[in-house]
């Protein structure tokens, strides 16, 4: 049983710049002021990475006591995986000898590194993600798999690099179509063709060649390329249509797949 008094009170206030909570999964960051957090503890397995003059990642393993603190000029990223997460990750790769996750200190790991990075520069942008459920589901979803296979004492099943069929890919394109002014998560996408959602987030990989965050940002471009065709429509209009959040972080991310902002699109092509 956990004693929740000593579930700590973090000492920077958090909000949407800061966290985010989806499903089973949660990211914060914090710096670069110092902080100190007193001890506590809390049922998910916490990776915490630091990045300054070096970067270095501890794993905690649930309801484990433990502090965390940062130094002046340092950027931290704490990923709290819940046990569901976890389960779900477990039951996908593995098949017998599952011994739970043991706390590690001073992991060099690469992938946690570099998607504890991905989410602190999304914390850091002046521009929320359109999708932002999708993006850090498809994170949790990615790093539970990864804890499972790299951080525990277990026998894993070898998973075949799967693909979607071509009747799933079109049932796929046609409901995230239907959907784009609407937030999606990868969970809906799984469900869409049956799968798990970490094995879902594999195959679809396997299959185009892009997350499906990428996808759906593709989508997205590809219906507002199809808006800016009618002079009539405003460009602010064809932003929020396409699903994007505001004008200027349409223009952003337009101009960044297309090598042209919307108003010379529009001004080539109609």
């Amino acid at each position: 049983m956990i004693d929740r008094s000593r579930i700590a009170v973090p000492t920077w206030e958090p909000h949407t710049r800061n966290r985010a909570i989806y499903g089973g999964f949660v990211a914060m960051s914090g710096g670069p002021d110092r902080r100190h957090l007193p001890e506590h503890e809390h049922p998910d397995v916490q990776l915490s990475v630091r990045f300054g003059e070096r970067t270095s990642t501890t794993l905690v393993a649930a309801s484990e006591p433990h502090s965390g603190s940062w130094d002046e000029g340092e950027r931290v990223v704490v990923v709290l995986l819940s046990p569901a997460l976890l389960e779900e990750a477990v039951d996908d790769l593995v098949y017998r000898g599952y011994a739970g996750i043991r706390s590690q200190r001073c992991i060099q790991d690469e992938l946690i590194e570099g998607l504890a990075g991905a989410i602190l520069r999304e914390f850091l942008s002046p521009h929320s993600l359109p999708n932002r459920r999708l993006y850090f589901e498809s994170i949790g979803h990615t790093l539970a798999g990864h804890v499972v296979r790299t951080y525990t004492r277990t026998i894993t099943r070898d998973v075949p690099d799967g693909v979607l069929s071509r009747r799933q890919l079109e049932d796929l394109s046609e409901f995230v179509d239907d959907a784009l002014c609407r937030t999606i998560g990868i969970a809906d996408l799984a469900s869409r063709v049956g799968l798990p959602p970490r094995r879902f987030a594999d195959s679809f990989r396997n299959t185009t060649g892009l997350t499906p965050y990428q996808y759906i940002i593709h989508r997205r471009v590809n219906y507002a390329k199809r808006l800016l065709g009618v002079r009539s429509v405003p460009i602010i209009e064809v932003a929020l249509l396409a699903g994007f959040a505001n004008q200027s972080h349409f223009t952003a991310v337009f101009t960044r797949l297309t090598r042209m902002t919307p108003g010379r699109w529009r001004a080539a092509c109609t």
